[in-house]
């Protein structure tokens, strides 16, 4: 089977959350788009219109290390509340750390913001586009995913 004809989620199950209810979790097969990315999915999303959709990036430094100068944890709550409360919605988790441009470099850009740069020039100053996200996601394509509009 050639790659374009697989599935792009090979993993699913019911996921319960701790404070928004819950979710069908999928895992993105790494043979269809690199990496392993998550997707949370609430309600009927499939041929609805106008659904809530967020498209976040790991953060190691936010959510299991507490960082001071992030707000992804919040960002990724937020989104979650939102979902729960319009009790239908997607939240795509991508395993892309940084952008796209990977813990290492991360790290360093946080030397420079502790210059005083922000996250935008702090990576440019390392010589980094601003955003290396592959957003291969074929989202559109999938029979899971919303064919309507989203938000």
């Amino acid at each position: 089977m050639r790659s374009d004809e697989r599935d792009l989620f090979f993993a699913e199950a019911v996921h319960k959350t701790q404070s928004h209810g819950d979710f069908t979790i999928f895992v993105t097969d790494p043979l269809v788009a690199p990496g392993e990315h998550l997707v949370l999915v609430r309600g009927e999303v499939r041929s609805a219109h106008n659904v809530l959709c967020r498209v976040a990036s790991a953060c190691v430094t936010s959510t299991a290390l507490d960082s001071a100068e992030c707000d992804c944890v919040e960002q990724l709550q937020t989104a979650l509340e939102m979902i729960a409360a319009a009790d239908r919605g997607v939240l795509v988790y991508l395993s892309q750390e940084g952008r796209g441009h990977g813990l290492g470099i991360k790290i360093k850009a946080l030397a420079k913001k502790n210059e005083g740069l922000d996250t935008l020039e702090a990576v440019e100053a390392l010589g980094l586009p601003a955003d290396l996200r592959d957003y291969l996601l074929r989202s559109q394509e999938d029979r899971r995913c919303p064919r309507g509009s989203v938000r």
